[in-house]
């Protein structure tokens, strides 16, 4: 049986900032899954956390993966050695496994691992390698998972895009912006695809070139503020140092970003409703105020031995 720790309502009643967290132990990873106070600070635990024995055993564990949660409060997670999206319940702590999942029709490639999305409906949108070699990328749109949903489910994808018009190529991040459309992260670039794109279609724009300053960007991440803007991470492979990139709504070509922001690492962040910067760094969780630019540093940090952090690989509200 799923066994489940109450939380009060305080505790319940503010978003919560969920980060999938992974240590190497014992030439394996290990991840739990926390969940912070929006406004937590310093060295404070975690008001959930799931992770243990049953947890590992759904083999949702690893690098490169992905986080989201729901309005209810329902926790996603994917990992890179099964290709599933699982779900816990809203309410899930301590050593549990997860209630529900779904096959993601991904042919998983490491270390690269598959992106995860939720959009204001619910749907679940992934974006992956799959198919054999050679290998290609797809971006798939997955209705919400039903409230009663118990063990493997089928969840047949409502739309797929892929295929040599699209332009994709090993997709690195995935956002969604305010008007329905998706944009991913692949080799250099950032494509957005129309809110009816399907199939093998041209994306609606392409932003691209020195201007744009994106170069080499690895597994990573993307956000659209609550403007419109869109927040994407130049990593720091290749010497280059880790960037947070900010382009101004409807940005394309070879446009440079309207701001940049030095930090140590950009891999794994996220946006409150308030567009404050939440960036999962290592063993701890780092925040900037909403516009911040240039070398300003964090309001505040979450971290410390109560926190459970070890390594934040991936972080969402």
């Amino acid at each position: 049986m799923l066994q489940q720790t109450q939380r009060s309502a305080a505790a319940t009643s503010s978003p919560l900032l969920y980060v999938q967290n992974t240590v190497l132990r014992n030439e394996q990873f290990h991840t739990s899954l926390l969940g912070f106070a929006i406004d937590a600070n310093g060295n404070v635990p975690p008001v959930f956390k799931i992770g243990g024995r049953q947890t590992q055993k759904s083999q949702f564990s690893g690098v490169d993966t992905g986080i989201a949660a729901d309005k209810s409060g329902r926790v996603y997670s994917t990992g890179p050695n099964l290709d599933a999206i699982a779900v816990w319940p809203a309410g899930s702590n301590g050593d549990v496994s997860w209630t529900a999942y779904f096959e993601a029709g991904c042919d998983d490639f490491s270390p690269w691992g598959i992106r995860l999305a939720l959009d204001r409906a619910g749907h679940v949108w992934v974006a992956c390698l799959q198919g054999q070699d050679p290998y290609e990328s797809a971006i798939f749109e997955y209705p919400a998972v039903p409230a009663d949903a118990k063990g493997p489910i089928v969840s047949k994808w409502m739309r797929k895009i892929t295929g040599s018009k699209t332009g994709l190529t090993v997709i690195s991040a995935i956002a969604l912006n305010g008007k329905g459309q998706v944009s991913v992260q692949t080799s250099g670039s950032i494509l957005t695809f129309a809110d009816t794109a399907r199939g093998d279609v041209a994306p609606l724009s392409s932003l691209s070139g020195d201007m744009t300053q994106l170069g080499y960007m690895g597994p990573s991440s993307m956000k659209y503020d609550s403007q419109g803007q869109l927040l994407a991470c130049r990593t720091g492979n290749f010497g280059a140092n880790p960037t947070l990139l900010r382009f101004a709504p409807g940005a394309q070509g070879n446009d440079a970003p309207i701001s940049s922001l030095s930090v140590p690492a950009c891999s794994a962040f996220t946006l409150d409703s308030q567009d404050n910067i939440f960036i999962g760094f290592n063993n701890s969780i780092l925040v900037y105020a909403a516009g911040a630019a240039g070398t300003a540093q964090p309001v505040r940090t979450i971290s410390g031995s109560l926190t459970n952090l070890s390594g934040a690989g991936s972080v969402s509200f």
